[in-house]
């Protein structure tokens, strides 16, 4: 295989992308900003103090789940975790 025609085609196509880089930055236009991103931390803040309300604390749902249905998920130290939960 002759690996001379090779470089000139590799530079060639270093060019072209280059060139075709360059003529899609021109035609990005910059993105305008409308707020939808402070308006999605503002409804995230609100929904974060909405579950820091006491009536949503898992402490007041003491057998919501039992231990062995808590633990039944994990893989390793199921023991330990079952006591764990108990105590909650």
């Amino acid at each position: 295989m002759d690996l001379d025609v090779m470089v000139p085609l590799g530079k060639r196509l270093k060019e072209l992308d280059a060139e075709y880089q360059k003529k899609r930055q021109a035609e990005d236009a910059p993105l305008e900003d409308n707020g939808a991103y402070e308006d999605a931390t503002k409804k995230a803040e609100e929904r974060n103090t909405n579950a820091e309300q006491i009536k949503f604390a898992f402490s007041n749902y003491p057998s919501l789940r039992s231990p062995e249905d808590f633990a039944k998920g994990v893989l390793l130290q199921k023991r330990k975790l079952k006591e764990v939960s108990s105590n909650l």
